[in-house]
C-alpha cells in the first residue's frame, strides 16, 4: 500500500492504517527551513500519534549555539510529561537530513544520518500509534515507514 501526500505543506498529518508493529521503522527525508524566522520559530517536530496521546514527541530546536538540541517526550489531554529528554542536534542547518525511528518492544531508537541520538522508553503503547505528524520549520521530501507486513510511503 502506498499512501501519498500531494502537497509539501508542513504542518501535515498522515493516517497510518495498519498500525505499527515492533521491527518497523520511520525513515523521514528532510531539510530544515528557517529563512526569515524569528529565533522563538526555529524549530520542527515529528509526533506519533494516537489521537487524543502524543505517543511520541521529537522536536529539533535551532537557537542560539548553546540552545541546540532535541527535545523527546510523550502527551496525553493533561499535557505533556514533565520528564523531557535533551540531546545534541545533529541536524545541520544548510544540509538535508534521514531521521529514523526505530520501535523496539519498549523503545524507540532514534538516529539521525546514521548516528543514533537517543532510545526513549514507551510511555505509550506503540501498538495505539495511528498517525505521523510533522510541523515547524522543516521541508519533508519523504516519509517511508519500513512495515514488517508491508511498505508504506508518504511523500510530501
Amino acid at each position: 500500500m502506498i499512501l501519498t501526500i500531494e502537497n509539501d505543506c508542513v504542518p501535515f498529518t498522515a493516517q497510518i492504517p495498519t498500525g505499527i508493529c515492533v521491527g518497523e521503522c520511520f525513515h523521514i527525508f528532510g531539510r530544515v527551513n528557517l529563512a526569515n524566522l524569528p529565533d522563538s520559530e526555529k524549530t520542527f517536530a515529528i509526533e506519533l500519534l494516537s489521537y487524543p496521546n502524543v505517543v511520541f514527541h521529537i522536536r529539533f530546536r535551532f537557537h542560539d549555539l548553546d540552545e541546540n538540541y532535541v527535545a523527546i517526550n510523550a502527551c496525553d489531554f493533561s499535557g505533556f510529561d514533565q520528564s523531557t529528554e535533551k540531546r545534541v542536534n545533529y541536524i545541520l542547518l544548510s544540509e538535508h537530513f534521514h531521521l529514523e525511528i526505530h520501535v523496539k518492544e519498549s523503545f524507540y531508537t532514534v538516529l539521525v544520518n546514521g548516528d543514533e541520538i537517543v532510545t526513549y522508553n514507551h510511555v505509550f503503547p506503540y501498538q495505539s500509534i495511528k498517525a505521523i505528524g510533522v510541523y515547524g520549520a522543516v521541508n519533508i521530501n519523504t516519509i517511508e515507514l519500513d512495515d514488517i507486513r508491508q511498505h508504506v510511503t508518504i511523500e510530501g
